[in-house]
């Protein structure tokens, strides 16, 4: 046979070769990103299991140049399918780690730089890439004081407090404190830099940096007999004219009136407001304007049965009463327009305080960024 014949049938059964390996490559890449989606999508019930587990194997068997798109899909994942997701990276790391003693620290370190990835997939990356290098957190914290995943923007606010409670002088103490109370987003965080400000002399208003709303307009009481208040639709839910007075418990006849919380944290007292007693029903109501579209978040927390209506639509309904309580306790999201007026309603349920523990009736409301700063509005 002529050399030149053998050379031509050689040069395609390398052709042949590479294509196959192509072919291989590609049927591998969207088998992955199947199983990707699979895991994405996991829900808590018992069917599909197995499938799950499969697709788990799958994926957890991919090689750490993968890494980055494993991670990735946690940011459409249900909150099942990240758990899912975030063992099998971490299988696909610990693979990793115990085969080279080491991981790629370039690609883990521009995944957590990239703030366009998912805030806890970040996280993770972040927690990988700190274990196989020392210098990572020094090197990345500092340009974290405003990220937009909170856990990496905690962390990068506990490394201010640590420096500032190593600076020897109160001006530069007072200056990193300031510095990270501005910066944190988490609420236990917020309350430690507030202390350590007082306490350096500084003036802190903990209520107007949270974005807590404390002027209101309040009316009751309303009656909640048998706890049958919370279904009833009272003149508030129906109309809302603070000139005209409407009927309360009993037939009393009861009118809006205007109130300002004065608690450090915009608690507003209806005890002190409405008066202290028992199975009854409040309004609080307030209104705001943004200076421009934007997305806003109404935190919600009370001890009491709740309703929530924002521009007159019914956005939340908690009937739980002292079960406790705590800032943020209830979120939902809303989509201000420029220049317009916003309105916020409130129900605020009391039962029978049969326990020493069920006295409180209150509860404390604040209008945040979606990362929990204080909005940019203007309560009226």
């Amino acid at each position: 046979m002529a050399i030149a014949t053998i050379y031509r049938r050689c040069r395609r059964c390398v052709a042949a070769a590479l294509v196959a390996c192509v072919l291989a490559t590609s049927a591998s890449g969207a088998d992955l990103a199947a199983a990707l989606e699979r895991l994405a999508g996991a829900k808590s019930e018992p069917a599909g299991q197995s499938q799950l587990a499969e697709a788990w194997e799958q994926v957890a068997a991919a090689s750490v140049a993968q890494l980055p798109s494993v991670l990735t899909a946690m940011g459409d994942a249900t909150p099942v399918g990240e758990n899912w997701l975030r063992t099998a990276a971490d299988a696909i790391a610990e693979r990793e780690y115990r085969q080279s003693a080491t991981l790629p620290v370039e690609l883990l370190e521009e995944f957590v730089t990239d703030r366009q990835q998912p805030p806890r997939a970040r996280r993770v990356a972040y927690e990988w890439l700190t274990q196989i290098d020392e210098t990572a957190a020094d090197r990345l914290l500092p340009a974290m004081l405003d990220d937009p995943s909170l856990d990496l923007r905690y962390d990068a606010v506990a490394a201010v407090i640590i420096a500032a409670e190593a600076a020897g002088e109160d001006a530069e103490k007072t200056r990193l404190y300031q510095q990270a109370f501005d910066a944190s987003r988490n609420v236990a965080q917020i309350q430690q830099l507030a202390d350590a400000l007082r306490d350096l002399g500084a003036t802190i208003d903990l209520a107007q940096h949270m974005g807590f709303v404390r002027q209101w307009q309040l009316i009751g009481p309303f009656d909640n007999a048998d706890l049958a208040g919370f279904q009833t639709e009272y003149p508030p839910e129906r109309e809302i004219d603070l000139t005209k007075p409407v009927e309360g418990r009993g037939g009393a006849e009861v009118r809006w009136k205007g109130y300002v919380s004065t608690d450090k944290l915009g608690a507003v007292n209806l005890n002190e407001a409405i008066g202290n007693e028992k199975l009854v029903v409040a309004y609080a109501l307030a209104k705001f304007t943004s200076p421009r579209d934007q997305r806003l978040e109404v935190r919600l927390g009370s001890t009491n049965a709740v309703k929530l209506w924002l521009n007159g639509r019914e956005a939340a309904a908690y009937e739980v009463y002292h079960s406790g309580s705590e800032i943020d306790q209830y979120v939902v999201a809303l989509d201000a327009q420029a220049g317009e007026t916003n309105t916020i309603l409130v129900k605020a349920c009391q039962n029978a305080k049969a326990q020493p523990w069920e006295q409180d009736w209150q509860f404390q409301l604040r209008v945040t960024d979606p990362l929990g700063g204080a909005a940019e509005i203007e309560v009226e």
